[in-house]
């Protein structure tokens, strides 16, 4: 085993969750159909793989539909709070901390707070999100638990079984509701509400005559930018007459003093820890470049075309309803990026 996978917490969280959580391991059962009639309060748990934020939205959403009375939470790692605070569907997020260790204090904290909450209903999304994840949900006293087998471990009550390897994000999610009988809404659209976009003073869709390309410099899965490729990709969209806006955040300052300085005065800088900025902005925008797959997903739900580098999670997110608005460049340069989403105008 590599060092660093012995600190990242995955071989001790598993020896964590062995303890309380190893098959074999006494459960109570419950009567299924029971607490699905009417759950007042719903915990929905994204995967925490790449994509797993945005790519939960039409479950939430489906779940909304099945419950509209119900009040719908989402649990998220704090780093992704305004991310999630961005999807409609859900009353209240809350942010724990899914990065630390299940046996440190702040985790054992969360999921005592979690359990005061008496859920009626919990899932955990994705057949293959951390052990970590499933854990906490394992621990969070909700009524009914409804999750995705795990070899070794028996975090839930309401388990699905099967090969999942094979299996796109969304047919995961199909499949687990499909299990409690509902419906499941394929495809997620939205828009700011235009007097939000008018109060931060951004240009309102289609009411603009410049023309905005994003590019966002969050590094991706395995995959990083360097100085040259956005030196090209910012060099040929200026060629081209469009206005780059950059989509940033604390991580990549390194970048911003970069690009400030030999690209600057061409720039439009949107910070994203603000989230409605970076998605206000963005919607006002012609066309996204992107490594993470987080604003990928939004610009999807906005109806904005995308281009990206292919990489192994890439078929799990991006539904057949929007191939046209994707193109994925296996070309690494910048220019061919550039030039991609030009195409997809």
């Amino acid at each position: 085993m590599a060092l660093p996978s012995l600190f990242d917490g995955t071989l001790f969280d598993r020896l964590a969750a062995w303890r309380l959580y190893a098959r074999g391991k006494f459960r109570e059962s419950v009567s299924v159909f029971d607490h699905l009639k009417d759950p007042r309060k719903v915990l929905i748990v994204p995967s925490d793989k790449p994509g797993g934020l945005f790519g939960a939205a039409p479950f939430i959403h489906s779940v909304r539909q099945a419950y509209p009375q119900a009040d719908i939470r989402i649990l998220v790692a704090e780093v992704r709070a305004h991310l999630a605070a961005l999807i409609p569907f859900a009353d209240e997020v809350i942010s724990g901390p899914l990065d630390a260790s299940l046996w440190s204090t702040k985790v054992k904290k969360l999921c005592s707070d979690l359990k005061s909450e008496q859920f009626d209903l919990v899932f955990c999304l994705g057949s293959d999100c951390s052990v970590r994840n499933a854990a906490v949900v394992g621990a969070s006293g909700g009524r009914l638990l409804v999750g995705f087998s795990r070899q070794d471990f028996n975090f839930f009550n309401f388990e699905l079984t099967g090969s999942h390897e094979s299996k796109s994000e969304r047919d995961e999610h199909r499949h687990m509701l499909s299990a409690i009988n509902v419906s499941y809404e394929s495809s997620w659209r939205w828009a700011v509400p235009l007097d939000i976009v008018r109060e931060k003073g951004f240009p309102l869709p289609d009411e603009s005559s410049s023309k905005y390309l994003a590019l966002d410099l969050a590094d991706g899965l395995g995959q990083r930018w360097s100085n040259k490729q956005l030196d090209e990709i910012l060099q040929h969209w200026l060629s081209k007459g469009f206005e780059p806006v950059i989509l940033f955040s604390l991580a990549e300052d390194k970048k911003v003093r970069y690009l400030k300085k030999t690209h600057g005065q061409d720039l439009r800088m949107v910070d994203k820890r603000n989230g409605i900025d970076g998605a206000a902005f963005l919607q006002s925008c012609q066309g996204l470049v992107a490594l993470n797959t987080d604003y990928l997903h939004l610009a999807l739900a906005f109806g904005i075309p995308i281009v990206t580098r292919p990489h192994a999670e890439v078929n799990r997110w991006i539904d057949p309803i929007d191939k046209d608005l994707c193109e994925l460049v296996s070309d690494s340069g910048g220019t061919a990026l550039a030039e991609a989403l030009i195409r997809l105008q």
